[in-house]
């Protein structure tokens, strides 16, 4: 088991990470589009596909690396609730 906790602790940051670079890339290409770029809407979407996966894995690594900390597991629910919105 802390072995799995251990593992889940590593991944939560990482995953969180990747979710801000996703977002960061979905807000650059929907400026793009914006601004003229018609093909950035399709990339825009295919982008915004990964998203919600690592959202939650983020949930998931959080609840296994941190049982029991109900803030952390509901800050990383609240990430994954926000995104599906």
């Amino acid at each position: 088991m802390q072995a799995l906790a251990r593992v889940s602790r590593a991944v939560h940051p990482l995953a969180a990470i990747a979710v801000g670079i996703v977002v960061l890339v979905q807000l650059y290409l929907i400026a793009s589009f914006v601004f003229g770029d018609g093909h950035a809407l399709s990339t825009h979407r295919t982008v915004g596909g990964f998203a919600a996966p690592l959202e939650a894995v983020v949930v998931v690594a959080a609840a296994a690396g941190y049982w029991r900390d109900w803030r952390r597991i509901g800050m990383a629910a609240l990430l994954l609730l926000v995104g599906l919105l």
